[in-house]
């Protein structure tokens, strides 16, 4: 069952699924919250959390909703969605360095006809 947050002072809200944190929610959603280590250990992501008895301090990498929450972030941001284009590689070389570690080298494939210059621009 999905969770509705929404952000105080704010018309910005968003959907929050079962086990989802509310970091993960509102990056889904396009929002940005500051943030650091997404283990609770540098506090980077804390804010508040209003209920009925008043606010709270909360780590939003860790916090899993099981209600409806109105949040209070340091600070909140639209993200703009990147586009991703995916290209064709190969592998082209594997060696072990002297710790047994492999080292991999990856080669674009070029398109049948396709120039240097083709490729550069589909990344």
């Amino acid at each position: 069952m999905a969770h509705h947050i929404n952000v105080a002072a704010s018309d910005i809200s968003f959907q929050c699924n079962d086990g989802e944190t509310v970091l993960d929610a509102a990056e889904r959603a396009g929002f940005a919250l500051p943030y650091s280590c997404r283990k609770g250990v540098c506090a980077e992501c804390v804010g508040e959390v209003l209920n009925a008895e008043g606010t709270e301090k909360a780590l939003f990498c860790c916090t899993r909703p099981t209600t409806d929450l109105t949040i209070v972030p340091r600070k909140i941001e639209k993200r703009e969605r990147i586009a991703r284009k995916k290209a064709e590689v190969r592998e082209e070389l594997v060696l072990c360095n002297r710790y047994d570690l492999p080292i991999v080298e990856f080669k674009m494939v070029r398109r049948q006809g396709a120039t240097r210059e083709h490729v550069l621009n589909d990344l």
